[in-house]
Protein backbone atom coordinates (compact mmCIF):
# COMPACT_ATOMS: atom_id res chain seq x y z
CA UNK A 1 0.00 0.00 0.00
CA UNK A 2 2.72 2.45 1.03
CA UNK A 3 4.36 1.55 -2.40
CA UNK A 4 1.12 2.56 -4.03
CA UNK A 5 0.81 5.75 -2.54
CA UNK A 6 4.11 6.90 -3.00
CA UNK A 7 3.70 6.11 -6.87
CA UNK A 8 0.35 7.89 -6.61
CA UNK A 9 1.86 11.06 -4.69
CA UNK A 10 4.66 11.23 -7.14
CA UNK A 11 2.99 11.27 -10.23
CA UNK A 12 0.11 14.19 -8.95
CA UNK A 13 3.59 16.16 -8.25
CA UNK A 14 5.51 15.30 -11.54
CA UNK A 15 1.90 16.30 -13.71
CA UNK A 16 1.31 19.34 -11.59
CA UNK A 17 2.52 22.72 -13.19
CA UNK A 18 2.29 24.40 -9.42
CA UNK A 19 5.72 25.39 -7.78
CA UNK A 20 6.95 24.21 -4.84
CA UNK A 21 9.46 26.12 -2.30
CA UNK A 22 12.19 24.25 -1.28
CA UNK A 23 14.10 25.36 1.90
CA UNK A 24 18.06 25.81 1.86
CA UNK A 25 17.94 21.91 3.50
CA UNK A 26 16.16 20.40 0.65
CA UNK A 27 17.83 22.22 -1.81
CA UNK A 28 21.41 20.80 -0.31
CA UNK A 29 19.73 17.40 -0.32
CA UNK A 30 18.83 17.67 -3.69
CA UNK A 31 21.93 18.68 -5.29
CA UNK A 32 24.22 16.30 -3.16
CA UNK A 33 21.85 13.40 -5.36
CA UNK A 34 22.27 14.54 -8.09
CA UNK A 35 25.87 15.74 -7.90
CA UNK A 36 26.32 11.07 -6.81
CA UNK A 37 23.99 10.23 -9.48
CA UNK A 38 26.15 12.78 -12.52
CA UNK A 39 29.59 11.54 -11.43
CA UNK A 40 29.46 8.12 -8.75
CA UNK A 41 29.61 4.91 -10.27
CA UNK A 42 27.34 2.82 -8.64
CA UNK A 43 27.26 -0.69 -8.63
CA UNK A 44 27.61 -3.66 -6.33
CA UNK A 45 28.93 -7.15 -6.21
CA UNK A 46 26.95 -10.45 -5.54
CA UNK A 47 29.72 -10.86 -2.72
CA UNK A 48 27.87 -8.58 -0.83
CA UNK A 49 24.11 -9.07 -1.75
CA UNK A 50 23.77 -12.99 -0.85
CA UNK A 51 24.00 -13.88 2.81
CA UNK A 52 27.36 -15.22 4.06
CA UNK A 53 28.85 -16.11 7.34
CA UNK A 54 31.21 -13.62 8.38
CA UNK A 55 34.94 -13.54 9.01
CA UNK A 56 35.28 -11.05 11.63
CA UNK A 57 32.87 -10.26 14.97
CA UNK A 58 33.03 -6.75 16.88
CA UNK A 59 30.97 -5.35 20.01
CA UNK A 60 30.67 -2.15 21.45
CA UNK A 61 28.74 0.38 23.55
CA UNK A 62 27.98 3.74 24.30
CA UNK A 63 26.92 5.29 27.46
CA UNK A 64 26.12 9.10 28.31
CA UNK A 65 30.41 9.21 29.29
CA UNK A 66 32.00 7.64 26.66
CA UNK A 67 31.84 4.72 24.10
CA UNK A 68 34.00 1.69 23.32
CA UNK A 69 34.12 -1.97 21.27
CA UNK A 70 36.28 -4.58 21.42
CA UNK A 71 37.10 -7.37 18.25
CA UNK A 72 39.23 -10.82 19.23
CA UNK A 73 39.10 -11.43 15.64
CA UNK A 74 40.25 -7.65 13.97
CA UNK A 75 42.91 -8.02 17.15
CA UNK A 76 41.35 -4.66 18.66
CA UNK A 77 39.43 -2.62 21.63
CA UNK A 78 39.41 1.03 21.74
CA UNK A 79 37.62 3.53 24.02
CA UNK A 80 36.69 7.09 23.13
CA UNK A 81 35.55 9.55 26.14
CA UNK A 82 33.27 12.41 24.91
CA UNK A 83 33.89 15.92 25.31
CA UNK A 84 32.35 18.28 27.37
CA UNK A 85 30.22 19.83 24.67
CA UNK A 86 28.41 16.21 23.86
CA UNK A 87 27.60 15.35 27.20
CA UNK A 88 25.94 18.60 27.93
CA UNK A 89 24.10 18.26 24.81
CA UNK A 90 23.04 14.74 26.15
CA UNK A 91 21.54 16.43 29.17
CA UNK A 92 19.38 19.01 27.09
CA UNK A 93 15.34 18.92 26.56
CA UNK A 94 14.34 16.35 23.36
CA UNK A 95 13.22 19.87 22.24
CA UNK A 96 16.03 21.32 21.74
CA UNK A 97 18.07 21.85 18.63
CA UNK A 98 21.71 20.88 20.55
CA UNK A 99 20.06 18.05 22.05
CA UNK A 100 22.05 14.69 21.69
CA UNK A 101 20.19 11.34 21.49
CA UNK A 102 21.82 8.36 23.62
CA UNK A 103 21.21 6.69 20.19
CA UNK A 104 23.37 8.69 18.10
CA UNK A 105 26.12 7.94 20.23
CA UNK A 106 25.32 4.16 19.40
CA UNK A 107 25.41 4.44 16.40
CA UNK A 108 28.94 6.79 16.28
CA UNK A 109 30.40 3.59 18.17
CA UNK A 110 29.20 1.30 15.48
CA UNK A 111 30.48 3.30 12.63
CA UNK A 112 34.03 3.40 14.32
CA UNK A 113 34.16 -0.24 14.40
CA UNK A 114 33.52 -0.29 10.50
CA UNK A 115 35.97 2.30 10.74
CA UNK A 116 38.56 -0.19 12.47
CA UNK A 117 37.64 -2.96 10.00
CA UNK A 118 38.62 -0.51 7.04
CA UNK A 119 42.00 0.26 8.37
CA UNK A 120 42.65 -3.31 8.90
CA UNK A 121 41.84 -3.80 5.21
CA UNK A 122 43.90 -0.83 3.94
CA UNK A 123 46.81 -1.47 6.55
CA UNK A 124 49.78 -3.19 4.44
CA UNK A 125 50.96 -5.10 7.56
CA UNK A 126 48.56 -7.17 9.52
CA UNK A 127 48.57 -7.59 12.96
CA UNK A 128 50.20 -11.45 14.06
CA UNK A 129 46.34 -12.86 14.90
CA UNK A 130 44.79 -11.59 11.68
CA UNK A 131 47.89 -13.48 10.00
CA UNK A 132 47.22 -16.50 11.24
CA UNK A 133 43.69 -16.58 10.35
CA UNK A 134 43.82 -15.51 6.78
CA UNK A 135 47.84 -16.58 6.02
CA UNK A 136 46.47 -15.93 2.33
CA UNK A 137 45.38 -12.24 3.30
CA UNK A 138 41.96 -10.37 4.30
CA UNK A 139 39.01 -11.97 1.75
CA UNK A 140 38.57 -9.92 -1.20
CA UNK A 141 34.30 -9.07 0.72
CA UNK A 142 34.95 -9.18 4.16
CA UNK A 143 31.82 -9.72 6.43
CA UNK A 144 31.87 -8.01 9.60
CA UNK A 145 29.00 -9.08 12.61
CA UNK A 146 28.39 -5.84 14.70
CA UNK A 147 26.57 -6.78 17.65
CA UNK A 148 24.95 -3.16 19.70
CA UNK A 149 21.97 -3.63 22.47
CA UNK A 150 20.20 -0.54 20.72
CA UNK A 151 17.67 -1.49 17.72
CA UNK A 152 17.84 2.23 16.44
CA UNK A 153 21.24 1.88 15.50
CA UNK A 154 20.49 -1.52 13.72
CA UNK A 155 18.35 -0.25 12.02
CA UNK A 156 20.33 2.86 10.88
CA UNK A 157 23.01 0.70 9.92
CA UNK A 158 20.74 -1.75 8.30
CA UNK A 159 18.83 0.88 6.42
CA UNK A 160 21.48 3.28 5.63
CA UNK A 161 18.40 6.33 6.32
CA UNK A 162 17.02 7.76 9.23
CA UNK A 163 14.69 10.74 10.06
CA UNK A 164 17.17 11.96 12.63
CA UNK A 165 18.81 14.92 11.62
CA UNK A 166 22.15 14.30 14.17
CA UNK A 167 22.44 10.95 13.00
CA UNK A 168 21.86 11.83 9.11
CA UNK A 169 25.46 12.91 8.93
CA UNK A 170 27.00 9.89 10.21
CA UNK A 171 25.10 7.78 8.54
CA UNK A 172 26.18 9.46 5.48
CA UNK A 173 29.53 9.13 6.61
CA UNK A 174 28.79 5.26 6.91
CA UNK A 175 27.10 5.25 3.55
CA UNK A 176 30.94 7.01 1.98
CA UNK A 177 32.62 4.49 3.95
CA UNK A 178 30.86 1.23 2.47
CA UNK A 179 31.54 2.75 -1.16
CA UNK A 180 35.03 3.54 -0.58
CA UNK A 181 35.44 -0.54 0.85
CA UNK A 182 34.58 -3.49 -0.38
CA UNK A 183 33.56 -4.83 3.20
CA UNK A 184 29.70 -6.20 4.36
CA UNK A 185 28.30 -4.89 7.52
CA UNK A 186 25.63 -6.70 9.64
CA UNK A 187 25.05 -5.14 12.71
CA UNK A 188 22.91 -7.10 15.12
CA UNK A 189 21.27 -6.75 18.54
CA UNK A 190 22.27 -8.11 21.86
CA UNK A 191 20.86 -7.94 25.34
CA UNK A 192 22.63 -5.37 27.49
CA UNK A 193 23.31 -8.18 29.70
CA UNK A 194 24.97 -10.08 27.34
CA UNK A 195 27.36 -6.97 26.25
CA UNK A 196 28.76 -6.33 29.72
CA UNK A 197 32.85 -5.81 28.64
CA UNK A 198 31.60 -3.07 25.83
CA UNK A 199 29.09 -1.73 28.08
CA UNK A 200 32.63 -1.26 31.20
CA UNK A 201 34.59 0.05 28.33
CA UNK A 202 31.61 2.42 27.38
CA UNK A 203 31.88 3.94 31.07
CA UNK A 204 35.13 5.25 31.86
CA UNK A 205 35.44 6.85 35.23
CA UNK A 206 38.82 9.04 34.15
CA UNK A 207 39.62 11.43 31.42
CA UNK A 208 43.23 10.34 31.82
CA UNK A 209 44.39 7.61 28.83
CA UNK A 210 46.72 5.67 30.91
CA UNK A 211 44.27 5.53 33.74
CA UNK A 212 41.73 4.00 31.71
CA UNK A 213 44.36 2.01 29.68
CA UNK A 214 46.11 0.46 33.25
CA UNK A 215 42.17 -0.42 34.57
CA UNK A 216 41.36 -2.02 31.41
CA UNK A 217 44.61 -4.11 31.90
CA UNK A 218 43.99 -5.37 35.71
CA UNK A 219 40.63 -6.06 34.93
CA UNK A 220 40.61 -7.87 31.71
CA UNK A 221 44.44 -8.82 31.19
CA UNK A 222 43.63 -10.78 28.15
CA UNK A 223 42.99 -7.87 26.62
CA UNK A 224 46.34 -6.92 26.96
CA UNK A 225 47.44 -8.75 23.74
CA UNK A 226 44.82 -7.08 21.64
CA UNK A 227 46.05 -3.53 20.15
CA UNK A 228 44.66 -0.13 21.17
CA UNK A 229 42.97 1.26 18.50
CA UNK A 230 42.54 5.05 19.44
CA UNK A 231 40.63 6.70 17.07
CA UNK A 232 41.77 10.36 18.76
CA UNK A 233 44.98 9.49 16.68
CA UNK A 234 44.37 12.26 14.08
CA UNK A 235 44.33 14.60 16.94
CA UNK A 236 47.83 13.80 17.65
CA UNK A 237 49.10 14.49 14.64
CA UNK A 238 48.99 10.38 13.31
CA UNK A 239 46.33 8.89 10.69
CA UNK A 240 44.60 6.34 11.76
CA UNK A 241 46.68 3.74 11.10
CA UNK A 242 49.45 5.65 13.29
CA UNK A 243 51.45 7.20 10.78
CA UNK A 244 52.83 10.65 11.17
CA UNK A 245 51.15 13.29 9.31
CA UNK A 246 51.50 17.30 8.95
CA UNK A 247 49.28 20.18 10.62
CA UNK A 248 48.26 21.37 7.17
CA UNK A 249 46.93 17.96 6.10
CA UNK A 250 44.97 18.09 9.36
CA UNK A 251 43.63 21.01 8.31
CA UNK A 252 42.86 19.64 4.30
CA UNK A 253 40.79 16.80 6.30
CA UNK A 254 38.85 19.41 8.43
CA UNK A 255 37.72 21.48 5.75
CA UNK A 256 36.73 18.16 3.72
CA UNK A 257 34.90 16.90 6.41
CA UNK A 258 33.29 19.93 6.84
CA UNK A 259 32.44 20.77 3.55
CA UNK A 260 30.42 17.14 3.54
CA UNK A 261 28.67 18.45 7.00
CA UNK A 262 27.44 21.80 6.18
CA UNK A 263 24.96 19.81 3.61
CA UNK A 264 23.29 18.50 7.11
CA UNK A 265 23.99 21.51 9.38
CA UNK A 266 23.98 24.51 7.10
CA UNK A 267 26.95 26.09 8.57
CA UNK A 268 30.90 25.42 8.65
CA UNK A 269 30.84 23.80 12.44
CA UNK A 270 34.61 24.25 12.73
CA UNK A 271 33.75 27.46 14.34
CA UNK A 272 32.16 28.49 17.24
CA UNK A 273 30.05 31.38 15.57
CA UNK A 274 29.29 31.40 12.12
CA UNK A 275 31.29 35.48 12.36
CA UNK A 276 34.14 34.06 13.77
CA UNK A 277 37.47 34.63 11.96
CA UNK A 278 39.45 31.77 13.53
CA UNK A 279 39.03 27.92 14.40
CA UNK A 280 36.84 26.98 17.48
CA UNK A 281 39.50 26.82 20.05
CA UNK A 282 40.04 23.31 20.67
CA UNK A 283 40.97 22.99 16.67
CA UNK A 284 43.34 25.11 17.09
CA UNK A 285 44.73 23.90 20.25
CA UNK A 286 45.50 20.83 17.96
CA UNK A 287 46.79 22.62 14.92
CA UNK A 288 49.34 24.54 16.78
CA UNK A 289 50.11 21.78 19.18
CA UNK A 290 51.23 19.46 15.82
CA UNK A 291 52.99 22.53 14.39
CA UNK A 292 55.11 23.21 17.50
CA UNK A 293 55.99 19.30 17.31
CA UNK A 294 56.49 19.13 13.57
CA UNK A 295 59.32 22.09 14.45
CA UNK A 296 61.15 20.60 17.64
CA UNK A 297 64.73 20.30 17.26
CA UNK A 298 66.00 16.88 18.42
CA UNK A 299 62.69 15.60 19.16
CA UNK A 300 61.97 11.33 20.26
CA UNK A 301 58.83 9.64 20.49
CA UNK A 302 58.27 8.35 23.41
CA UNK A 303 57.89 4.93 25.71
CA UNK A 304 54.50 4.16 26.27
CA UNK A 305 52.22 2.53 28.54
CA UNK A 306 50.95 0.39 25.46
CA UNK A 307 54.79 -0.30 24.61
CA UNK A 308 55.20 -1.84 27.92
CA UNK A 309 52.13 -3.53 27.69
CA UNK A 310 53.64 -5.16 24.65
CA UNK A 311 56.92 -6.32 26.33
CA UNK A 312 55.38 -8.09 29.35
CA UNK A 313 53.00 -9.84 27.05
CA UNK A 314 56.00 -10.98 24.97
CA UNK A 315 57.91 -12.21 27.52
CA UNK A 316 55.25 -13.66 28.88
CA UNK A 317 54.48 -15.86 25.65
CA UNK A 318 57.75 -16.57 25.19
CA UNK A 319 58.72 -17.54 28.61
CA UNK A 320 61.95 -15.29 28.13
CA UNK A 321 64.62 -15.86 30.24
CA UNK A 322 64.89 -14.40 33.75
CA UNK A 323 68.38 -13.48 33.08
CA UNK A 324 68.06 -12.31 29.28
CA UNK A 325 68.11 -8.80 27.55
CA UNK A 326 64.46 -8.90 27.37
CA UNK A 327 63.15 -9.57 30.97
CA UNK A 328 65.85 -7.23 32.26
CA UNK A 329 64.76 -4.39 29.37
CA UNK A 330 61.24 -4.98 31.32
CA UNK A 331 62.55 -4.08 34.74
CA UNK A 332 64.33 -1.50 33.77
CA UNK A 333 61.84 0.21 31.35
CA UNK A 334 59.44 -0.34 34.01
CA UNK A 335 61.77 1.65 36.65
CA UNK A 336 62.14 4.30 34.19
CA UNK A 337 59.28 5.26 33.62
CA UNK A 338 58.88 6.34 37.16
CA UNK A 339 62.29 7.82 37.46
CA UNK A 340 62.99 9.03 34.07
CA UNK A 341 66.35 7.65 34.00
CA UNK A 342 69.25 9.26 31.69
CA UNK A 343 71.07 6.62 29.31
CA UNK A 344 74.28 6.30 31.25
CA UNK A 345 72.67 6.57 34.72
CA UNK A 346 71.56 2.99 34.62
CA UNK A 347 73.19 1.78 31.06
CA UNK A 348 76.29 2.12 28.97
CA UNK A 349 77.55 3.61 25.79
CA UNK A 350 78.45 1.10 22.86
CA UNK A 351 81.92 0.83 23.99
CA UNK A 352 81.28 -0.58 27.42
CA UNK A 353 78.95 -3.27 26.46
CA UNK A 354 81.11 -5.45 28.05
CA UNK A 355 81.43 -6.84 31.68
CA UNK A 356 84.86 -7.10 31.68
CA UNK A 357 84.64 -3.14 30.72
CA UNK A 358 83.59 -2.24 34.47
CA UNK A 359 81.37 0.38 33.35
CA UNK A 360 82.00 4.36 32.70
CA UNK A 361 83.39 6.23 35.27
CA UNK A 362 81.77 9.58 35.78
CA UNK A 363 84.02 12.83 36.46
CA UNK A 364 83.58 12.85 40.25
CA UNK A 365 85.47 9.46 40.13
CA UNK A 366 82.01 7.25 40.75
CA UNK A 367 80.58 5.02 38.30
CA UNK A 368 78.22 6.67 36.18
CA UNK A 369 75.27 3.44 35.95
CA UNK A 370 73.40 2.47 39.34
CA UNK A 371 75.39 0.02 41.57
CA UNK A 372 74.74 -1.93 44.70
CA UNK A 373 76.07 0.98 46.63
CA UNK A 374 73.42 3.07 45.23
CA UNK A 375 70.64 1.13 46.62
CA UNK A 376 68.99 1.83 49.90
CA UNK A 377 66.64 -0.45 51.37
CA UNK A 378 63.42 -0.55 54.30
CA UNK A 379 61.03 -2.25 55.77
CA UNK A 380 57.41 -1.13 56.76
CA UNK A 381 59.28 0.46 59.89
CA UNK A 382 62.38 2.57 58.10
CA UNK A 383 64.35 -0.30 59.51
CA UNK A 384 67.66 -1.10 57.12
CA UNK A 385 66.98 -3.67 54.79
CA UNK A 386 70.12 -5.53 53.38
CA UNK A 387 70.24 -6.33 49.53
CA UNK A 388 70.84 -10.33 50.23
CA UNK A 389 67.50 -10.31 52.55
CA UNK A 390 65.52 -8.07 50.13
CA UNK A 391 66.30 -11.07 47.16
CA UNK A 392 65.38 -13.68 49.36
CA UNK A 393 62.06 -12.06 51.15
CA UNK A 394 60.32 -9.36 48.43
CA UNK A 395 58.19 -8.60 51.32
CA UNK A 396 60.45 -7.74 53.92
CA UNK A 397 60.75 -4.08 52.02
CA UNK A 398 58.23 -1.53 51.72
CA UNK A 399 60.43 1.22 49.79
CA UNK A 400 63.67 1.50 48.93
CA UNK A 401 65.99 4.94 47.91
CA UNK A 402 67.49 5.35 44.84
CA UNK A 403 70.56 7.23 44.73
CA UNK A 404 71.78 9.23 41.78
CA UNK A 405 75.67 9.41 42.51
CA UNK A 406 76.57 11.37 39.31
CA UNK A 407 73.52 13.16 37.27
CA UNK A 408 74.09 15.99 34.13
CA UNK A 409 72.48 18.33 35.95
CA UNK A 410 75.09 18.27 38.84
CA UNK A 411 72.83 17.38 41.75
CA UNK A 412 75.44 14.46 42.76
CA UNK A 413 73.69 11.95 45.21
CA UNK A 414 70.02 13.04 45.07
CA UNK A 415 67.84 10.80 45.93
CA UNK A 416 64.37 9.40 45.16
CA UNK A 417 62.26 7.06 47.46
CA UNK A 418 59.99 3.99 45.64
CA UNK A 419 57.40 2.33 47.65
CA UNK A 420 55.56 -1.04 45.51
CA UNK A 421 52.24 -0.80 43.95
CA UNK A 422 50.47 -3.96 44.73
CA UNK A 423 47.56 -3.16 43.11
CA UNK A 424 49.71 -3.42 39.38
CA UNK A 425 52.24 -5.78 39.29
CA UNK A 426 53.22 -5.74 35.89
CA UNK A 427 54.42 -1.52 36.62
CA UNK A 428 55.48 -2.66 40.35
CA UNK A 429 58.84 -0.63 40.99
CA UNK A 430 59.80 -2.05 43.82
CA UNK A 431 59.54 -5.57 42.02
CA UNK A 432 61.19 -4.80 39.15
CA UNK A 433 63.68 -3.45 41.90
CA UNK A 434 63.75 -7.03 43.10
CA UNK A 435 63.75 -8.44 39.67
CA UNK A 436 67.04 -6.35 39.14
CA UNK A 437 69.33 -6.86 42.07
CA UNK A 438 68.25 -10.56 41.75
CA UNK A 439 69.15 -10.79 38.31
CA UNK A 440 72.62 -9.06 39.24
CA UNK A 441 73.04 -11.26 41.96
CA UNK A 442 72.87 -14.48 39.70
CA UNK A 443 75.22 -12.84 37.30
CA UNK A 444 78.23 -10.98 38.81
CA UNK A 445 77.83 -11.50 42.73
CA UNK A 446 76.94 -9.42 45.81
CA UNK A 447 80.36 -8.94 46.83
CA UNK A 448 80.61 -6.60 43.47
CA UNK A 449 79.65 -3.07 44.97
CA UNK A 450 80.98 -1.23 42.63
CA UNK A 451 79.87 -2.69 39.09
CA UNK A 452 77.12 -1.35 37.19
CA UNK A 453 73.35 -2.98 37.62
CA UNK A 454 71.91 -3.13 34.08
CA UNK A 455 73.34 -6.29 33.05
CA UNK A 456 72.07 -9.63 31.17
CA UNK A 457 73.27 -12.67 29.48
CA UNK A 458 73.69 -13.03 25.84
CA UNK A 459 71.93 -16.14 24.24
CA UNK A 460 75.29 -18.38 24.69
CA UNK A 461 76.07 -16.91 28.22
CA UNK A 462 78.23 -14.28 27.36
CA UNK A 463 78.04 -11.47 30.02
CA UNK A 464 77.02 -7.65 28.84
CA UNK A 465 76.03 -4.29 30.03
CA UNK A 466 72.67 -3.34 28.89
CA UNK A 467 73.67 -0.54 26.51
CA UNK A 468 72.62 2.41 23.56
CA UNK A 469 72.18 -0.10 20.52
CA UNK A 470 70.26 -2.46 22.45
CA UNK A 471 67.88 -0.10 23.79
CA UNK A 472 67.49 1.45 20.56
CA UNK A 473 66.58 -1.60 19.08
CA UNK A 474 64.28 -3.19 21.33
CA UNK A 475 62.52 0.52 21.23
CA UNK A 476 61.67 0.03 17.77
CA UNK A 477 60.84 -3.44 17.43
CA UNK A 478 58.17 -3.08 20.52
CA UNK A 479 56.74 0.16 18.52
CA UNK A 480 56.15 -1.53 15.26
CA UNK A 481 54.33 -4.96 17.34
CA UNK A 482 52.72 -1.95 19.44
CA UNK A 483 51.57 0.36 16.59
CA UNK A 484 51.63 -2.05 13.88
CA UNK A 485 54.11 -0.04 11.80
CA UNK A 486 56.53 -1.29 9.10
CA UNK A 487 60.69 -0.53 8.58
CA UNK A 488 59.93 2.00 6.36
CA UNK A 489 57.83 3.88 8.85
CA UNK A 490 59.87 3.97 11.29
CA UNK A 491 62.58 5.19 9.28
CA UNK A 492 60.45 7.79 7.94
CA UNK A 493 58.46 8.71 10.74
CA UNK A 494 59.77 7.98 13.90
CA UNK A 495 62.76 8.30 16.16
CA UNK A 496 63.02 5.71 19.07
CA UNK A 497 66.69 5.93 21.18
CA UNK A 498 67.53 5.38 24.70
CA UNK A 499 66.34 9.29 25.68
CA UNK A 500 62.88 8.01 24.56
CA UNK A 501 62.14 6.23 28.02
CA UNK A 502 63.18 9.69 30.12
CA UNK A 503 60.52 11.46 27.53
CA UNK A 504 58.04 8.56 28.12
CA UNK A 505 58.77 8.92 32.01
CA UNK A 506 57.12 12.63 31.90
CA UNK A 507 54.43 11.96 28.94
CA UNK A 508 52.71 9.05 31.58
CA UNK A 509 53.32 11.66 34.67
CA UNK A 510 51.46 14.53 32.57
CA UNK A 511 49.21 11.83 31.79
CA UNK A 512 48.10 11.37 35.51
CA UNK A 513 47.64 14.87 35.87
CA UNK A 514 51.19 16.13 37.11
CA UNK A 515 51.90 19.41 36.08
CA UNK A 516 55.14 20.68 34.76
CA UNK A 517 56.35 22.42 38.05
CA UNK A 518 56.33 18.48 39.61
CA UNK A 519 57.25 16.91 36.22
CA UNK A 520 60.65 19.06 36.67
CA UNK A 521 61.25 18.28 40.34
CA UNK A 522 60.50 14.57 39.73
CA UNK A 523 62.63 13.69 36.81
CA UNK A 524 65.56 15.93 37.84
CA UNK A 525 64.88 18.55 35.03
CA UNK A 526 66.04 22.27 35.71
CA UNK A 527 64.79 23.55 32.42
CA UNK A 528 61.95 23.53 30.77
CA UNK A 529 63.29 21.69 27.69
CA UNK A 530 61.34 18.68 28.34
CA UNK A 531 58.06 19.89 27.05
CA UNK A 532 60.12 20.34 24.15
CA UNK A 533 60.93 17.12 23.53
CA UNK A 534 57.61 15.11 23.11
CA UNK A 535 54.38 16.40 22.05
CA UNK A 536 52.03 16.79 24.89
CA UNK A 537 48.86 16.25 23.02
CA UNK A 538 49.92 12.42 23.45
CA UNK A 539 48.61 12.58 26.29
CA UNK A 540 44.87 14.15 26.94
CA UNK A 541 43.91 14.16 30.50
CA UNK A 542 42.02 15.18 33.36
CA UNK A 543 43.27 18.78 34.63
CA UNK A 544 42.87 16.83 38.15
CA UNK A 545 46.22 16.27 40.30
CA UNK A 546 46.87 12.95 42.69
CA UNK A 547 44.94 10.76 40.43
CA UNK A 548 48.07 8.10 40.38
CA UNK A 549 46.88 4.99 42.22
CA UNK A 550 48.84 2.90 40.36
CA UNK A 551 52.19 4.52 40.59
CA UNK A 552 54.63 4.73 43.35
CA UNK A 553 55.40 7.67 45.63
CA UNK A 554 58.44 9.52 44.07
CA UNK A 555 60.26 11.88 46.20
CA UNK A 556 63.01 14.05 46.47
CA UNK A 557 65.65 12.96 49.77
CA UNK A 558 68.09 15.18 49.33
Amino acid sequence: MDGILSRKMANVLWGSKQSYKLGPAAIREVKAIIHSLQTEEWKIFISQMIPRDHHFESFGDASFIGGGAYSASLDYWFRVVWSKHIVAGTKLKPSDASYIHINVLECLVSFLQAVALVVTIESSALSAPIRDLFPNGIPAFPVLRCHTDTTATVSWVHDTWTTSPLAQALVALYGQLLKRSTLVCHTVHIPGDGNVLADWISRPNSLSHERLFLQTSQKYPWMNALRNFQPIDLAVGNTVKGKPIKAATIGNYLRDTATLLENFCGRDPRYTNRSDNELALPLRAVLNECKRHENMPHRVDPYTIEMHTTLVARNTATTAHMDGLHRAMEDWFNLSTYLGFRLREWAQEDDYRRLASGGEIAPNGTKRAFTLDDIRLFDSGTRPVSIAEFIENFDAVARSNVKFSWQKNHDHGEEKLLSSTPRNPSRDALRSLHNIVSRFARIVGLDKTDIPLAVYKGSFGEKFFIHSKVIASTLRTLAKKTYNLTDRDLQRHYKYTSHSLRAGAAVILHAAGINAIQIKFLLRWRSDSFSFTFAMLHTFRSNKTGQLTNMPRLLSLK
